[in-house]
């Protein structure tokens, strides 16, 4: 039996081939290996090819271009995947690797290795290795701005640190360690930083010092007369 390759059809899109009789049948190696055909396969009233695959057919068969999956094809599909991956990083500004297929850098790794892995003709057209460069680069960006924040706002400073650097700490939520002189009872306040004016060096005679100041995060708040508004 003589068939030729005519598209994907069926309930999960697989290899279709039509024999000279006009008769369909489904490859069930879905393009892996050689041609398994099953009957099953008809065209709908709208000329759309639906089915399941049902009986195997015996016969032997000749194709003379038949559909092959790419061998390389799942590095396409993960390459695709990992792209996917470095463009929602970059609209989020960053984010979390549980949202990814794996840590940023793992992905760029991956990435990397996947096209030096594939020969001239192999390169994909939608991702050059210009490219790459071009979306590796945005992505180390991104990942410098979240190495930035994450240091802004975990890192303990003294006062003196905080005040020489206030214009940086406008609009965010500071948390101070205080501890009283008289007693030595050592207590925690949060503040917001309205602005660079918002505190001053404590005088000699203070009842308090601070020990550390801890930028905790940005809030979008605004003054009012009765308070604050969040």
């Amino acid at each position: 039996m003589k068939v030729k390759y005519i598209g994907m059809g069926g309930y999960i899109d697989t290899p279709v081939y039509e024999d000279e009789n006009g008769r369909l049948y489904f490859d069930t190696n879905n393009g892996y290996g050689e041609l398994e055909l099953s009957t099953g396969a008809y065209r709908d009233e709208d000329g759309f090819i639906d089915g399941e695959p049902a009986s195997a057919v015996t016969e032997p068969v000749e194709c003379d271009n038949p559909y092959k999956v790419h061998p390389r094809r799942y590095s396409y599909v993960l390459l695709g995947r990992l792209q996917t991956d470095c463009k929602y990083y970059i609209n989020c500004n960053g984010c979390s690797k549980n949202n990814l297929w794996s840590d940023i850098d793992t992905i760029l790794s991956e990435m990397e290795a996947i096209l030096n892995s594939f020969s001239k003709d192999e390169k994909p057209e939608w991702l050059t290795d210009q490219q790459f460069t071009e979306l590796k680069n945005k992505v180390r960006e991104v990942q410098k701005g979240c190495e930035e924040k994450e240091a802004l706002e975990l890192a303990d400073m003294t006062y003196t640190e905080f005040l020489s650097n206030i214009d940086k700490y406008v609009g965010y939520v500071v948390e101070f360690k205080t501890r009283f002189k008289s007693n030595g009872k050592i207590f925690t306040s949060q503040r917001y930083v309205w602005d660079n004016k918002e505190f001053g060096a404590l005088k000699p005679d203070s009842l308090i010092e601070v020990l550390s100041v801890k930028v905790l995060y940005k809030k979008e708040t605004k003054r009012t007369e009765s308070g604050i508004n969040y």
